[in-house]
């Protein structure tokens, strides 16, 4: 647990205060590594993300995160058709949009129960501020 005002400024164990870090973001808190400020901004984070958005969906954000596809506005990637109900949140939001693989890539012999799903702008605006633990908005 970090308390994200130091303790002897805030000697309570109140929720508002309080965040769940692994022990290496712990240590890079403790550095200043990781500004009080970004933690704030993580928690306030977590607040609207899990209010809003499935599991599915945050790993389906952390995918994109990952791969770096936050500054590449053509990257995409592929899944089953199905698997839009999982996303569905973000593409309500205009985080992402899709389109069936058969129109992305008409002639062709490609699998039509695939859908393409691509950042949209606020898209890669919302992992860029996601990862680095920029203020997002709800």
């Amino acid at each position: 647990m970090e308390h994200i005002e130091p303790w002897a400024e805030a000697p309570k164990h109140e929720f508002e205060n309080m965040i769940v870090l692994c022990a290496t973001c712990h240590a890079r808190v403790t550095k200043g590594e990781i500004s009080k400020s970004a933690v704030r901004n993580y928690k306030r984070n977590l607040a609207i993300t899990n209010g809003r958005y499935s599991v599915f969906e945050m790993r389906f954000v952390q995918m994109f995160m990952d791969a770096g596809f936050a500054d590449e506005p053509n990257a995409n990637v592929t899944i089953p058709q199905s698997d839009f109900l999982h996303i569905k949140g973000l593409a309500d939001d205009g985080l992402v949009r899709t389109e069936p693989l058969r129109e992305f890539a008409r002639n062709t012999d490609l699998d039509s129960s695939l859908m393409v799903v691509w950042l949209t702008e606020a898209g890669r605006t919302f992992v860029k501020n996601y990862s680095i633990g920029k203020e997002i908005t709800s």
